[in-house]
């Protein structure tokens, strides 16, 4: 069996998800980081030279389900589908990572509770970086959960760039991971009229294309404090 492919037995008790901090980091530092990172909607892992030196709140809950998704013994990150898992390793190591200057990648890792699958953002951190040589530098991935609920208050988006009842839920189902012939599927109307509206959405949010669009989403994202409810209008 392949070393990505596991399920969700007792090898997911022991995913380490407390990560040392970077060497040269002090604990005021790691501390602000904590404080700072925490207050995302979406989950980060950090990593240099492939092995994660840094996990969020909402990252550290996401891996703790080992639902797709792990932190290996040795610190990388995993999907549990032996193609995912090539994928995912292309983009966090070596060369292959998002250098600066490049536009992020992103892909989705499948989960095997058929929940929603996980978007994730790959980019590099030139600012953490102190890189020496190309690849050398730190990469982030940003996780987001598509089946937490009230991640993201969907009203605030669509006053933010006016968008139609039809265009807010098309642009949901592509933050959740899904094409546009996926969506256009579930909101039972034809393909050549969701690009038309997905056009619409690109010219009110100012992005280029479908990931830069998710991406402007996510980073709209807002934690909810414990009990606090948010209207997600219907998809």
């Amino acid at each position: 069996m392949d070393d990505a492919d596991h399920g969700n037995g007792q090898e997911c008790l022991t995913c380490q998800h407390n990560v040392t901090p970077r060497q040269g980091s002090t604990s005021e530092d790691h501390g602000r980081w904590n404080s700072l990172l925490d207050l995302l909607g979406v989950g980060v892992v950090v990593f240099a030279d492939s092995r994660a030196v840094y996990v969020n709140q909402q990252a550290d809950e996401i891996l703790a389900c080992c639902d797709g998704l792990r932190l290996d013994g040795g610190g990388r990150l995993r999907a549990a589908k032996a193609d995912e898992d090539r994928a995912l390793q292309h983009l966090l190591r070596g060369p292959h990572a998002p250098s600066v200057g490049q536009q992020q990648s992103t892909l989705t890792i499948s989960r095997p509770s058929e929940k929603l699958p996980y978007p994730i953002t790959i980019s590099h951190l030139p600012i953490l970086a102190g890189q020496k040589q190309p690849g050398s530098g730190q990469v982030a991935a940003f996780i987001r959960d598509p089946n937490h609920i009230g991640t993201i208050a969907w009203e605030a988006v669509a006053r933010t760039f006016d968008l139609t009842p039809t265009e807010l839920r098309l642009v949901r189902h592509l933050v959740d991971g899904r094409s546009p012939e996926e969506a256009a599927k579930l909101m039972a109307i034809n393909v050549s009229t969701a690009r038309w509206h997905l056009k619409q959405i690109f010219e009110k949010t100012g992005a280029n294309r479908q990931t830069e669009l998710v991406r402007l989403i996510l980073g709209m994202a807002m934690p909810l404090r414990s009990g606090e409810a948010v209207a997600i209008p219907p998809k």
